[in-house]
């Protein structure tokens, strides 16, 4: 049993929660792309949004430790802008700097901001502003081990600023394309975080306009927003609907015109509905089991390859997925840059029994409970399927449903045998999720015998300015994973919207959540 969390080890857990909170309600992180969107359609000026989120939003400081879940941050995204943004095919490119760049040695960055650039209230974005928020962002609870590196953070004039680091961060703007980086004035424009949060001020397309409290926070168009043409509606309101079944309820009555996260199950019947129709996809989303190396059972790398052997992907994504997925043999999503192609351990039940005699041979007892989040149907779906998988190779698995608020709290302190997680990027970078497994999370809480070596490779890879040496540092850390089998990749998933027929410009993305500025409703 692990010990209670130390602060470094409770950040990263806090920040894995936040990575599988965006799973589930949602993905987060910023922004999607500086391009219009695929539609042909003539979008109109004016009118409102109305969309169905899978939880209620509780606070708008995009450093704050509360900003984790999708609701938030995508609120936050349209109110408070970062320095970067990701594109819908995962490049980062500059957004409210001009232009960015390190030093030779990669320990110096310099970047300037555009000019005219203004809050929602007026006042013009200055260098201090920058550096009032990066600082907040390198104390986020969440992901401060992101800007670890970071050494100071400077104005050196009023549209100026300086970044030093100890060590070369390739994944620099990236980084800077994180949420919980947004800009916003320094000091808070006078207010306390906790104020601010509740009462936000930012460069963003829209700006904070009222919020009914468990209900709905509903955003207007910012008059002072610096991007021409932007935004395309009057109003943004996000309505807090927790029920999957009950958002799509109100999507079909014209309560709301947009419905985050429908059930895998509904898509044809939505596809089909007069009205309706899914937003375009990206496989962003990985979903796998992972299993305690340090447990009695998982300890015997025979018993995890007989799990790995006895799983069927296909029907996973088949019937939990709806056909709306993948297969794939790599932790990461295929959307994040350096992803590399592993193929998935085939289904294969009598290999499966043959290695779990062997194992039970050597002492494993086949039998564990999976934890899974009772927060959606995908995930028990996915348990249930897993059970009957491995009840047949002559494992017993006990499923437990668990809060998904607590779940990773729980694997990261208790004894366990399994748990099911998807994983998110917040970032079109594996920087990210590699620090995370590499770090405090010990393999994502299953404590691999490979770790040193993995965290080894993992901050040479961090490091390395050449793109393709990067790459195949990125490609062997993947594929050591795959190797030790202490997680079982399932397959891929998107996040999804079903909107009505004459909302126009959404854009899907490979990382972080969407961009609403260039949303609308067709002519």
């Amino acid at each position: 049993m692990m010990g209670p969390l130390g602060s470094k080890t409770r950040n990263a857990v806090l920040a894995l929660v936040a990575l599988a909170t965006l799973v589930l309600a949602g993905c987060g992180g910023s922004g999607g792309s500086g391009g219009s969107g695929d539609s042909t359609a003539a979008i109109k000026t004016g009118g409102t949004l109305r969309v169905g989120m899978g939880a209620e939003i509780s606070n708008l400081t995009p450093s704050a430790p509360e900003t984790i879940g999708a609701p938030e941050i995508y609120a936050v995204d349209q109110i408070n802008e970062t320095l970067y943004r990701a594109s819908s095919e995962g490049k980062v490119f500059p957004w409210l700097v001009k232009s960015g760049k390190p030093s030779a040695d990669g320990l110096t960055w310099t970047f300037e901001l555009k000019p005219g650039i203004k809050f929602s209230d007026g006042k013009p974005l200055t260098a201090e502003d920058v550096v009032f928020s990066l600082e907040q962002a390198r104390k986020c609870v969440n992901y401060s081990f992101v800007y670890e590196p970071i050494k100071s953070i400077k104005a050196t004039s009023p549209s100026t600023v300086v970044i030093k680091v100890e060590k070369p961060v390739p994944a620099m703007e990236a980084n800077l394309a994180l949420y919980a980086a947004a800009i916003v004035p320094k000091n808070y424009g006078g207010l306390s975080e906790k104020a601010f949060g509740q009462h936000p001020t930012g460069t963003g397309p829209f700006m904070f306009e009222s919020w009914q409290k468990g209900k709905a926070l509903t955003l207007a168009k910012n008059p002072n927003y610096w991007n021409q043409g932007e935004p395309k509606l009057d109003k943004l309101v996000f309505i807090g609907i927790q029920e999957d079944s009950s958002r799509l309820a109100q999507l079909r009555s014209g309560d709301i015109d947009m419905a985050f996260g429908p059930e895998f199950s509904q898509l044809k019947t939505i596809e089909s509905t007069p009205g309706l129709k899914l937003s375009d996809y990206a496989l962003n989303s990985a979903e796998f089991i992972a299993y305690n190396v340090d447990s009695k059972l998982f300890s015997n790398p025979k018993a995890r390859e007989a799990a790995n052997l006895a799983i069927d992907r296909e029907s996973i994504v088949k019937v939990a997925f709806g056909g709306y997925g993948e297969l794939g043999g790599s932790w990461l999503a295929p959307t994040l840059p350096y992803w590399t192609e592993i193929e998935p351990t085939e289904h294969n039940l009598t290999k499966s029994k043959e290695v779990l005699a062997e194992a039970e041979k050597e002492g494993a007892d086949p039998s564990f409970t999976l934890k899974y989040s009772s927060g959606g149907v995908v995930q028990r779906t996915e348990a249930q399927i897993i059970q009957s998988n491995l009840k047949e190779a002559g494992f017993q698995v006990d499923l437990e449903p668990v809060d998904p608020t607590v779940i990773l709290e729980q694997v990261a302190t208790e004894e366990y045998g399994a748990f099911l997680t998807p994983i998110i990027s917040d970032i079109p970078d594996p920087s990210e999720l590699v620090g995370l497994y590499a770090g405090g999370l010990e393999g994502i809480f299953t404590h691999p015998k490979n770790l040193e070596e993995l965290q080894k490779l993992g901050a040479k890879a961090e490091t390395e300015q050449d793109s393709t040496k990067r790459g195949e540092l990125y490609a062997e850390f993947q594929e050591m994973v795959a190797e030790e089998e202490n997680l079982s990749t399932l397959g891929y998933s998107p996040q999804l919207f079903a909107m009505k027929d004459n909302v126009e410009g959404y854009e899907p993305v490979s990382a972080g959540g969407p961009w609403f500025a260039q949303v609308g409703f067709a002519e």
